[in-house]
Parts: structure tokens; sequence; C-alpha cells
């Protein structure tokens, strides 16, 4: 099994997000990629841009360099259609994240070309988030990285969440849902993002939840900080494969990501809690596109 899943972990993979059947058969195959690969991901290059941007600067440890003064991305422009750089109307909430504070906007197609050496690459999309009033925001404990690097997501993922709320008798009876249109006949790479911070929780089995994907269980006892050996603030991830068949005709069908309580008698809070996903789309003969 480990062997299969190294297959498709090297194999070219294809963003689908920001957070996200074998054969003919309608059925979904869920299952959890192992933490310790033996060939884990190195990679060679690491550049952040920053759109509209035309100086360098420091963020989280991190060199952003502005899309305007970066002389290794040259920029493609159609002629008398130059993009514009535009300011964030808000002001993000984390100031040390100042790359949301611009963006580059355009009514025709431009294109940065990057030298890179060969090998697999990640590419993120950073887009400003949007707040709701679900989404339970750390404001007192700081995020520290010390499992996994500080460039697997902005820290802003990790400073908040989506839960279920405060409700027992409600949350024991419905499912926390997100559904994602996706290509049929493919297999996706699903990596949760999780980071706990609310003052309720404070020890190991405080909360405990469960976690479908594609209908498929992943987790049973999904623990934030059983995973964060205790520590609060501490970002973690959670990567997962599943299975998309093919569907009779149905071009795309919905992937879900669905989380649940624990059973009363294994968690003090009968509550659930996200920070992040990202859905990648995987491929191991050359070949991203959709059924036509």
């Amino acid at each position: 099994m480990e062997n299969t899943w190294r297959k498709y972990l090297h194999a070219k993979i294809h963003p689908i997000l920001a957070l996200f059947c074998l054969s003919s058969f309608v059925h979904h195959l869920v299952l959890a990629v192992p933490d310790q690969s033996r060939y884990p991901y190195q990679p060679k290059e690491i550049i952040i841009i920053a759109y509209g941007w035309s100086v360098n600067f420091i963020s989280q440890d991190m060199l952003i360099h502005g899309d305007n003064g970066y002389q290794q991305l040259p920029l493609f422009e159609l002629q008398n259609n130059a993009s514009i750089a535009s300011t964030a109307p808000q002001q993000p909430r984390s100031s040390s994240e100042k790359y949301f504070l611009k963006a580059r906007l355009s009514y025709s197609p431009f294109t940065y070309i990057f030298n890179l050496a060969a090998g697999q690459k990640f590419i993120r999309l950073y887009f400003y988030p949007t707040s709701s009033g679900a989404i339970i925001v750390n404001t007192s404990i700081d995020v520290h990285f010390s499992g996994i690097p500080n460039y697997t997501a902005p820290v802003e993922v990790y400073k908040t969440a989506m839960s279920m709320g405060a409700s027992e008798e409600i949350n024991v009876d419905y499912w926390l849902t997100w559904e994602f249109p996706v290509d049929s006949g493919f297999t996706y790479f699903i990596r949760l993002h999780f980071c706990e911070f609310q003052s309720e929780i404070t020890e190991h089995a405080h909360r405990i939840f469960q976690i479908k994907i594609a209908n498929q269980t992943a987790e049973t006892e999904a623990d934030n900080l059983e995973w964060s050996n205790g520590i609060k603030g501490v970002p973690q991830y959670r990567d997962y494969a599943v299975i998309i068949g093919r569907k009779g005709n149905e071009k795309k069908q919905n992937l879900s990501v669905a989380l649940h309580p624990a059973a009363w008698w294994m968690t003090n809070y009968s509550d659930a809690i996200l920070n992040g996903v990202e859905i990648f789309k995987v491929d191991s003969y050359g070949n991203l596109a959709g059924p036509s």
C-alpha cells in the first residue's frame, strides 16, 4: 500500500484550491498518506512573490519578492493592456502579512516565467481572505511552527478556523461539510490544516472528532492536541488521497470534506474544527485535462 501511494505522490500534481472510485464504479477510496515518507519532499526553490510590489521585504522570516522589482521574474503583458497594482481597501488582520496589501489586476492575460530546476513543484496562489461570523479567530496564542516548515501555509490560516459552535444538542445532529466540484476520473490529494487555539481546549481528548472525505471515513479520533504533543498554537496538517472514479456521463462530481464530533463519552466538547484545506489534482499519465 505504501508503494502504491508513493507513486501518486510522485505523479504530476495540479492545485485545485486556495482553505477542496475505482474504474467505472461509483465507490470512493480514501487513504491517509504517511507523514514520514521514505523520500520526503525537499524543495529546491522557495520563491514567494508579492504582486503589485516594487520592493522586497521580510515577512514571517521569509523573503518576499515584489513582482515589479524581481529581476528573475519577467512579466509579459499584451501591448496597451498593461496590468495595474491595486491596494486592498481593508487592511489584513495580521500586519506581518504585507503581501495581502496589494494585488495585480488586469483585463487581459499576463504571464510570469520562472527559471526552475527539474522536479516536482508546489504552486500556491494566495488570496485576501474574507471573514464570516462563524470563523472562532486566534488573538491570544502565538502560532509557532515546530513540526512543519513555516512556508507550509500562511500564518493567517492557522490563526483562523471554522468550528461547529457551542451547542452539543445541535452539533451531534449534523456534519460540518464543504463540497468542492472536481473532474471525474482522477485521484485527489487532500491536505487538511489544523491548529488548536481555543481557550477551552487545554489537553488531549478535550475535543475529538471524525473526518470523512468523499463520504468515506478518513479519521475516527482526530485530536489536534494529540497531534501537537499537547502544545497549543502548533500548526499541523494531515494528508489523504481519494480516487474519484467516473460516474456515468457526469464530467464533475462533488468532493466532500465533513467533520463530526466523536461519541459523547470520548470527548469533553462535542465539536469539530478545521483551519484550512488544500486539494491537488494528481495524475500519473501526463494528462490533467478533465473530460471533454
